[in-house]
């Protein structure tokens, strides 16, 4: 493999290593283009330019927005219902709480 393209490669992961590094709007900005550019080509490939376009970005952003990340500093604790009762005699089981 020729050594331009070797260090063409290395450039643009580099510069793709710094674009995820960044925080805030930019980020999600950057991450949502990202996923477009990605999908975009993929589906243009096969498909042809405007669907490659048109799916690229609604898959990119679709991506984006369903991200696991702004859950991550979410705690999850298991809790009964509103119509949850003590568990008593006359239940079967606490399994019977909403």
């Amino acid at each position: 493999m020729d050594h331009h393209t070797v260090s063409a490669i290395s450039i643009m992961g580099s510069s793709l290593d710094v674009l995820g590094s960044l925080h805030g709007p930019l980020r999600v900005l950057t991450r949502a283009v990202t996923y477009s550019v990605v999908f975009g080509i993929g589906y243009g490939l096969g498909l042809g330019l405007f669907f490659g376009l048109s799916a690229g970005i609604a898959t990119g952003l679709t991506c984006r927005s369903s991200s696991i990340e702004p859950l991550a500093g979410w705690t999850i604790t298991p809790g009964h219902g509103k119509r949850c009762f003590p568990p008593s005699a006359g239940s079967v089981s606490a399994l019977d709480c909403t």
